[in-house]
Parts: C-alpha cells; sequence; structure tokens
C-alpha cells in the first residue's frame, strides 16, 4: 500500500494579521507492506505481519509577517517507521486469543527561521494480550484484553480493557465496554510551531477510563 499527497494553499492570517501572500504547504506519505500466514502450525494459528513508513512534513512561508515576532518559513517534519505482527490461536472452539506485538521509531524535525533547528526521537512500543469466550450458541460473547504501551521517556503503561456482547434476539445486538484510555501527544502537539499554533513540549500523556 502506497499513498501520497501534496496541498499549498494561501494563508488568511491571523485574525486580525491579514496574509495574502502567505503559503502552508502540506505534504503525506505512507508505505505499508503486509503478509498474511492463514495457517502456521498444522493450521493451529493465524499470523500476521506489517511493516510501515509514514512521513509528513508542514511548511509554512511568508515573505513578510504582518505579526510581530513570526518567523517568515517554519518547517515540522515528522516521520514514524514501525512494524506490527500478530497470532492468532484458532482451534479453541470457544476461545479466540490473541498476541500483537508493535515496535516504532518516531522523529520530528523543526526547521524555523531565526531558532535554533530542533531534532527529537521517541522510541515505543506495545504489547496487546486478548481473548474472547462465546457462550450460548455465540448469544453472549466476553472478551478481555491487556495493553502494555511503552515509549522512551516514561514508564510503561498497562491499558486493561474488558467487553460483553450479547443477542438476546436475531435482530437486535447489546454491547458494553469499560476500561482504560492512554494517549501520548502528538509530536504536532509537541513541537509545532507557526504563527497563531504552537506545540508546548511538557505535555504529559492523556489518562482515562472509558464506559460505552
Amino acid at each position: 500500500l502506497a499513498f501520497a499527497s501534496d496541498d499549498v494553499r494561501g494563508e488568511p492570517g491571523v485574525e486580525q494579521y491579514e496574509q495574502p501572500d502567505a503559503r502552508a504547504e502540506r505534504r503525506r506519505a505512507l508505505l505499508a507492506v503486509a503478509a498474511d500466514a492463514p495457517s502456521l502450525f498444522d493450521g493451529r494459528i493465524a499470523g500476521t505481519a506489517t511493516a510501515f513508513l509514514t512521513d509528513d512534513r508542514d511548511t509554512f512561508r511568508d515573505p513578510s509577517p504582518a505579526l510581530w515576532g513570526a518567523p517568515p518559513r517554519s518547517v515540522l517534519g515528522d516521520r514514524v517507521v514501525g512494524a506490527r505482527t500478530s497470532a492468532t490461536w484458532a482451534t479453541l472452539p470457544a476461545h479466540l486469543p490473541r498476541l500483537a506485538v508493535e515496535v516504532r521509531r518516531e522523529t520530528a524535525d523543526t526547521d524555523v527561521d531565526g531558532r535554533p533547528d530542533r531534532h527529537e526521537t521517541r522510541l515505543g512500543g506495545a504489547a496487546v494480550a486478548s481473548d474472547e469466550y462465546a457462550l450460548l450458541d455465540d448469544r453472549l460473547v466476553l472478551a478481555a484484553a491487556v495493553r502494555l504501551d511503552a515509549s522512551s521517556g516514561r514508564s510503561p503503561m498497562p491499558v486493561p480493557q474488558a467487553g460483553v456482547l450479547g443477542r438476546p434476539l436475531p435482530t437486535l445486538t447489546l454491547r458494553a465496554n469499560v476500561g482504560r484510555v492512554f494517549r501520548d501527544p502528538s509530536f504536532d502537539e509537541l513541537y509545532f510551531d507557526a504563527p497563531g499554533l504552537q506545540g508546548d513540549p511538557h505535555l504529559r500523556p492523556e489518562i482515562g477510563r472509558a464506559h460505552v
């Protein structure tokens, strides 16, 4: 799978500061290669593997900034290289246990005129163990999962979740889920730098609870 886009547009400016000559350019690229192995170890395990690369670049240019102190050019480039793999045990009649592992390397390069260049790197990964248990001829399904999320600069975070699915009638399905939610701030949120918008490198991860 490959995808690329290049979007260039004029910038109207920040509030009352018109910028008729300013331009913002956003480039996006994605490359992914996937492989499936539906029958391993005599059909006991189904496996998948994916390698991916994303490359994003935001460029802002304003030859005559109307906002005092605004740089005439700023560039933020984000790149993520990673891989993920999963294995599902498919021979148990009522269970569907699965193990998935992901590793990734994220980099951010900030180039703002008049300021020192900035280069940031973050290594991360996650391991997810999950299981589904079907009862009453699949009319009741219990599910549980726990993800151990790791990233450089912080301690590994366990993220458990549990859910239940019920089908009391052929045309009616009921679902309920509960668990922890967790998200690291993106590099845009940490380091983006453009007139009117600026990241905060001191942002902490978001942690909460979800009930659905």
